[in-house]
């Protein structure tokens, strides 16, 4: 890292204090000669929305409250930052007519914590009908046959892992074809096929001999650019092997879904709201406020919430620790 002059961190909401810290440490190690300096002298670019997903057990790192060795580090680390440059330009959202505008207000009510007075408006999204929840009947609708496909495990262990713990794979994925898919990990990010990329399941390969399972699923991915195999009808993306594959993308978490821009969003917030960011993210994955479907509708009870929350005011508290520059 002797060249290293900048290290650019990405979604910095979700970088907790303990992990700062340690991004200190190291960086202290690293930087030997200079490991009396914070980040042992190397420039730390920042980017991101502290309104956005906190970190997962982890305190996000404008917090004040005394925690371990570890974490006060990566407190005291982040403290040393002095300015901040806000991007005023909206791309997302982007337009200027009046339902435009009214989603923009809204989405900046929920990231602040100003949310009762959208609490119709956003409800009016809700569709009447009873909206599909199950990945297995979305899969259904697509009207071919659904294929079971397990994992296969090199540890007894493995098969009770958490997808977490395998790079974001299932111990069984449910497949048919027509079903949307997203990787969960770069595979070829110069012709596309990166991390939360999306297709379109086109053919499942069995193998010939019993017992007849699943060896190969043929995909269609929708930003894929180097050679296809051909047919008939479609181009399809090279094969993919079915156990270090993609999983079917009808339902992801919210917090799968950051940094995602999604052409439609059924959102269910479930029982409770675990962090004020939750909402503003979910509601903030789309371009326009009508490709929302809120299924179950949200009580207000859950948005007055998000103002009286004891993180979102760390939150404004950290920003008036800044010089702001537009």
């Amino acid at each position: 890292m002797s060249c290293t002059k900048y290290l650019i961190i990405d979604e910095m909401s979700m970088v907790g204090r303990k992990t700062f810290g340690m991004i200190d440490c190291r960086l202290r190690q690293a930087f030997y000669g200079k490991s009396q300096i914070v980040f042992g002298g190397c420039s730390i670019l920042l980017f991101g929305d502290f309104g956005q997903l906190p970190p997962v057990m982890d305190l996000p790192i404008y917090t004040t409250v005394t925690q371990s060795d570890l974490s006060n580090q990566g407190y005291k680390a982040h403290s040393q930052f002095e300015t901040a440059f806000t991007l005023t330009q909206v791309m997302r959202q982007s337009g200027q007519d009046r339902d435009q505008i009214r989603f923009h207000d809204i989405l900046m009510h929920l990231r602040n914590g100003h949310t009762t007075e959208d609490w119709n408006h956003l409800m009016d999204q809700t569709p009447i009908e009873a909206v599909v929840d199950h990945n297995v009947a979305m899969l259904r609708e697509c009207g071919h046959p659904i294929a079971t496909i397990k994992a296969v495990h090199t540890e007894a262990n493995a098969a009770k892992a958490p997808s977490d713990d395998a790079g974001g794979m299932e111990p069984v994925v449910m497949l048919a074809k027509s079903a949307r898919v997203m990787l969960p990990s770069n595979l070829w990010v110069e012709v596309g096929l990166v991390n939360e990329a999306m297709g379109t399941v086109e053919a499942i390969c069995y193998k010939e001999t019993t017992p007849h399972i699943p060896v190969a699923v043929m995909v269609w991915f929708d930003r894929y650019t180097a050679p296809t195999v051909h047919d008939a009808t479609v181009q399809i993306t090279p094969v993919v092997n079915v156990y270090a594959f993609n999983y079917h993308s009808r339902e992801v978490t919210i917090h799968k879904s950051q940094g995602l821009t999604q052409d439609k969003a059924v959102i269910n917030e479930g029982k409770k709201e675990f962090s004020c960011e939750v909402t503003f993210v979910a509601c903030s994955k789309v371009r326009k406020l009508k490709d929302i479907l809120f299924m179950p509708p949200f009580p207000l009870q859950s948005l007055k919430s998000i103002a009286n929350s004891k993180r979102l005011q760390k939150r404004k508290e950290n920003y008036t620790c800044f010089v702001f520059n537009s």
